[in-house]
């Protein structure tokens, strides 16, 4: 018996060591990776100061989140030979008063696919209550029943509204693109100063989020009067500043990342499209999912053509759209014109 005593002993003291060991290795395998880790050392993109994915540098291609914007801000100052962050200190309140703005001039380009009369008077109540005047420009699905209902539900709000019946090709895209060509034809562009893109979003497809949720925190992000103050006073004194939406939804880093759409990759789509525009794809962007932002107009406008967009429009999807698509894909090109081929930031609000 005295003999056995150690030897038990000894079993009884190696399983635990052995068990330790095998954590030790367990969790080493298992820890997870973050997204800001993987979008950092796996894809070798930088984590930009305001906290998006991104790069901000001389080429252009940042987005960075108004909570952290000062701390972007001055370190941009220090870092760029431009010196084109202005006016901007820590102890900067972001005033914001109808005064100031009154002078401005803006268009609002507002697509509308479902008629949903609460939707489209929710909208309307955010679009009023605006620190400025708007000109009012509305594209529908030609042909869609409650067309003419919602109409009159709008021309009793706004009188300097214009309507456009457009085909249901691309989506809020197409609407968009359409009413960006009679801007340009009818040359009702001179002198405005911003835009601001917005849809009737409902997307009853959404995996990730309801599509109510969706459009509520897109327009939260360019309608709310929080948004609109911090936004409009940030973009009103930085020239680095080019456009804001819903901080959520700000999008940027390199190209293989930010144009991924589901399992499967739009850059191919991007490619061809922006081939046709006359362009190079680039390396890193910016962008808004969901394409509802406020942005400088003549940058943007500056882009198109009459023949390019009619271009773009042809190659949109009509219908039910799957992906990829060259309309997901325009509304990732919608932020590369702002971002790097402008060379400016998107802000996150």
């Amino acid at each position: 018996m005295k003999g056995k005593i150690p030897k038990i002993k000894k079993v009884q003291q190696t399983p635990p060591s052995i068990r330790k060991k095998k954590s030790k290795v367990s969790k080493k395998k298992i820890k997870p990776v973050s997204f800001k880790s993987r979008v950092k050392e796996r894809r070798g993109a930088a984590v930009i100061p305001g906290g998006g994915y991104g790069i901000s540098g001389p080429q252009g291609y940042g987005i960075v989140r108004s909570n952290r914007y000062l701390e972007w801000a001055n370190k941009n100052k220090q870092n760029s030979p431009k010196g084109n962050v202005i006016g901007i200190g820590p102890s900067h309140n972001w005033r914001l008063t109808k005064k100031n703005l009154s002078t401005k001039r803006v268009v609002v380009l507002f697509h509308i696919y479902y008629n949903d009369p609460l939707i489209t008077q929710e909208i309307l109540k955010d679009l009023q209550a605006l620190p400025f005047t708007i000109d009012l420009c509305v594209s529908l699905i030609k042909g869609k029943a409650g067309n003419v209902a919602t109409k009159k539900l709008i021309e009793n709000v706004f009188t300097n509204v214009k309507f456009f019946e457009v085909r249901n090709r691309g989506k809020d895209i197409g609407g968009k693109l359409t009413m960006f060509k009679h801007l340009l034809i009818e040359k009702l562009d001179i002198g405005y100063d911003y835009m601001l893109l917005i849809h009737d979003k409902k997307s009853p497809h959404s995996t990730v989020i309801s599509g109510e949720g969706w459009r509520k925190e897109l327009l939260r992000g360019v309608l709310h009067h929080t948004s609109v103050k911090t936004g409009f006073s940030i973009m009103e004194q930085d020239n680095e500043i080019i456009g804001f939406g819903s901080a959520r939804w700000l999008r940027g880093g390199p190209i293989g990342l930010v144009s991924m759409i589901g399992p499967r990759t739009a850059k191919e789509f991007i490619d061809k499209m922006l081939t046709k525009l006359g362009r190079k794809i680039p390396t890193h962007f910016g962008f808004v999912g969901g394409t509802m932002f406020w942005c400088k107009y003549h940058p943007m406008m500056s882009f198109w053509t009459v023949e390019t967009l009619d271009t773009a429009l042809k190659m949109l999807e009509s219908g039910d759209i799957r992906e990829p698509s060259y309309t997901h894909a325009m509304e990732r090109i919608l932020g590369m014109i702002l971002t790097t081929f402008n060379r400016k930031t998107l802000l996150g609000v």
